[in-house]
C-alpha cells in the first residue's frame, strides 16, 4: 500500500516534438502525471503518451505501490500528452476505473 494517504506525487515526463509540429524547430515540453495514494490504492491522473509507464512504474514504486494498486484513472483533457499512454496503463492495471470528460 502506498506510503501517504494525503499526498500528491508528481511523475514528470519528458516529451521531444519534432521541428515541424509546432514551429520550425523542435521542442521539449514537460509533461506532468500525478499519483495521489488514498486509502484503497492510488489513483493516478492523465497518463502522458505511449512509452510513459515506465516513469509511472518508477513512481509508483517510489511512493511503494504497484499497478495493483491503482484503482481509477482521470484524464484531464484529450490531449494526446494526457491520454496516449492510457492502452499500456490500462493493461498494467486492467480493474482500474477511467474517469474522463464526455469529449
Amino acid at each position: 500500500m502506498p506510503n501517504s494517504p494525503t499526498s500528491v506525487f508528481p511523475v514528470v515526463l519528458d516529451l521531444q516534438i519534432p521541428a515541424g509540429m509546432l514551429g520550425p524547430d523542435p521542442v521539449t515540453a514537460d509533461v506532468h502525471c500525478f499519483l495521489v495514494p488514498h486509502g484503497s490504492g492510488v489513483l493516478l491522473v492523465d497518463t502522458g503518451t505511449p512509452g510513459s509507464e515506465t516513469a509511472l512504474t518508477a513512481g509508483l514504486a517510489h511512493i511503494g505501490a504497484g499497478w495493483s494498486d491503482v484503482t481509477d484513472v482521470v484524464l484531464t483533457h484529450a490531449h494526446f500528452d494526457h491520454t496516449a499512454g492510457l492502452p499500456q496503463v490500462l493493461a498494467l492495471a486492467p480493474a482500474a476505473r477511467v474517469w474522463a470528460g464526455a469529449e
